[in-house]
């Protein structure tokens, strides 16, 4: 039984939905921002992404006023150069405290899903390790999930994201490729 507050991890969203079809994720790698991340919970500088629950983090190499807060490779969350380009997103994904501290970043995609069509998704995410050991602790079932509308924040944990890992992610060097596909309804 996993005794903490949260976990905490990385994601690169680079590769997602591609094989032979066209990125539907805006921004995929948050190279593209409005203005650079100076604080905690800003993944809404990232262009086309938003905070669906919690508080998802922006990490960039343009931040260097205290590289250690979301600054990369060095920040609040550890040590971690991006998978590829100079950003990643960083999010909580578990508590088993009274507050609800698991985090989602979402975006639009560029243009609907087509009802009977197969798509092929793929991201990466990577265990953070830091100081703060209320953070270090692996975790599965991480995944992406679509909604044609709003979702509380609780209520996302229950659902079955059709692409997901069942594996425990425990890398905290190497970033870790979760693939997958399903017909979009």
């Amino acid at each position: 039984m996993i005794n903490t507050f949260k976990i905490f991890f990385f994601i690169l969203l680079s590769s997602f939905l591609l094989r032979g079809q066209t990125n539907l994720v805006v921004n995929p790698s948050f190279e593209t921002y409005t203005a650079c991340p100076n604080l905690y919970g800003e993944i809404n500088k990232a262009t086309g992404w938003a905070t669906f629950c919690g508080s998802p983090d922006l990490f960039s190499t343009c931040y260097v006023a205290d590289p250690y807060t979301v600054g990369v490779p060095n920040n609040f969350a550890g040590y971690q150069f991006p998978a590829s380009g100079n950003a990643y997103s960083g999010f909580a994904t578990y508590s088993n405290s009274s507050l609800n501290a698991r985090e989602f970043p979402a975006c639009s995609l560029a243009s609907p899903l087509s009802i009977g069509t197969k798509y092929y998704i793929s991201f990466k995410v990577v265990l953070a390790l830091t100081t703060y050991s209320q953070l270090n602790f692996a975790t599965n079932k991480i995944g992406c999930m679509f909604t044609m509308g709003a979702y509380a924040c609780n209520s996302l944990i229950t659902n079955n994201p059709p692409v997901f890992t069942n594996s425990i992610v425990t890398d905290s060097l190497n970033w870790t490729r979760i693939t997958g596909s399903f017909v979009a309804d």
